[in-house]
């Protein structure tokens, strides 16, 4: 017997151990006295608890930092606090030298936002993201694996918005994204000095940081995230030359764009084009097909007026492939256009802030997705492709191939309305342009 030590309750007790030694076998196992084990329920409870703790994250949402918090070890940065600062510039916020736990509550992560909230579909751009950025510009978001570990002196942890970050660097600290959204960092020792702050739009903080700028566009695929800076690097441009006239350089930016992607939608019309002449002659032989026959027997007949022609049941598929090349453009020109900091404020016409929706009257009720503001930009948008699709026509259609595209344009314009009515003003002017050059193009272009 070899005497095995537990402790329980600061109290050591000894539980009998048999060593059995099997000479035939390369092993010795120890194996514990199932009848002793038996008189000590208590260990084998705490043993069970012990094995299920240990596969728990210590202080899995900040509850413990290393003791249980105690008055007086707790510090609160509050909303007010932030405003104090000078934004754009590095700056710190001294922490009492025996707090412990420092907590950046949800009200104080909601003033990383400035601005008009957006309602229905576009609220998505009210959010803030909880992210880490690493000494390698590398970003981890709250939920990920590596957030909460111990910030070294490079990193920085906090929020980022629509326009604004809101970034602390606490070296020596563990970050936690607490259940209610707050950020709670948590010292193993106590604080050496103040927590250096930013806050301030991103423009700036990427001026200011190099390591920043993988802030924007973070929550994208890498290869959307680097077509998205192209999109942007392009609009600054644009902007600069003409002084910051941000309407303009939209405008400007979506002829650019029309004339770039000229080649491509003069071979996606082509393809249209072929397409609705099969169309025209197959439509004729599957309805006698259709009126004739039925079953296995309908199908076959059909499927052989396909080879005839040299094409499968898929055919209509071939001109998407100039849209689906064109659908990465517009989701990194539309992630642009609502998270550049510099379109806040800048006006255009009616329009006084690019930011926000372009607001001319209100309503006295809220319709579901659409809100209770009157926004022209999105009425005229569809009228215009109202307009267009009225006056459409295409030769190389029949009749009922005509109407059905005739149809399916018109259910567009009201789903693209439902869409856009509560987005920023800069997105739906560009979508408005683009549907203005769409259709200079469907009247002067002839494929």
């Amino acid at each position: 017997m070899v005497p095995m030590r537990v402790c329980i309750g600061g109290q050591a007790t000894e539980t009998p151990v048999r060593r059995t030694c099997l000479a035939s076998q390369s092993y010795c196992a120890m194996r514990i006295s199932i009848n002793k084990l038996a008189a000590y329920p208590l260990v084998l409870l705490v043993s069970v608890i012990l094995i299920i703790g240990m596969t728990i994250p210590i202080d899995a949402f900040g509850a413990n930092c290393e003791k249980e918090p105690v008055l007086g070890l707790t510090t609160t940065i509050l909303p007010d606090e932030i405003d104090r600062l000078k934004q754009g510039q590095l700056q710190g916020i001294k922490v009492a030298e025996i707090a412990r736990r420092v907590i950046l509550p949800l009200n104080t992560m909601k003033t990383v936002e400035y601005g008009t909230e957006l309602f229905g579909l576009a609220s998505y751009y009210n959010m803030h993201w909880v992210l880490r950025l690493t000494g390698k510009a590398s970003v981890i978001e709250a939920d990920d694996i590596g957030f909460s570990t111990l910030l070294e002196n490079d990193e920085w942890v906090g929020a980022v918005g629509r326009f604004n970050v809101l970034l602390l660097s606490a070296a020596g600290a563990t970050p936690y994204h607490l259940p209610d959204g707050s950020l709670l960092l948590c010292y193993r020792e106590n604080p050496s000095g103040p927590i250096k702050v930013y806050f301030g739009d991103k423009s700036n903080a990427e001026a200011l940081m190099p390591s920043f700028k993988a802030l924007r566009f973070s929550h994208l695929w890498r290869g959307l995230a680097y077509l998205s800076w192209i999109v942007t690097d392009a609009l600054e441009a644009i902007g600069r030359v003409l002084g910051g006239a941000w309407g303009w350089a939209i405008l400007i930016f979506g002829v650019i764009l029309k004339i770039l992607l000229l080649p491509i939608n003069i071979v996606a019309g082509r393809l249209q084009r072929q397409v609705a002449l099969h169309q025209a002659s197959l439509e004729p032989k599957i309805s006698l097909i259709k009126e004739h026959y039925d079953g296995e027997e309908a199908h076959n007949l059909i499927i052989a007026s396909y080879k005839e022609l040299g094409i499968t049941p898929f055919f209509t598929l071939k001109p998407m492939v100039g849209a689906l090349i064109q659908v990465p453009i517009l989701i990194a020109i539309f992630n642009t256009l609502a998270e550049m900091p510099e379109l806040h404020g800048a006006s255009f016409f009616w329009i006084d802030d690019l930011a926000a929706p372009d607001v001319i009257g209100g309503l006295p009720f809220t319709i579901p997705f659409l809100g209770d503001t009157v926004n022209l930009l999105p009425l005229l948008m569809t009228f215009m492709t109202i307009v267009s699709t009225w006056i459409f026509k295409n030769s190389y259609l029949t009749p009922s191939g005509l109407k059905n595209q005739k149809r399916n344009l018109y259910l567009m314009g009201g789903a693209f309305l439902v869409l856009f009515y509560p987005f920023p003003a800069a997105m739906v002017l560009f979508w408005t342009v683009a549907n203005l050059l769409q259709f200079i193009q469907q009247e002067t272009v002839r494929f």
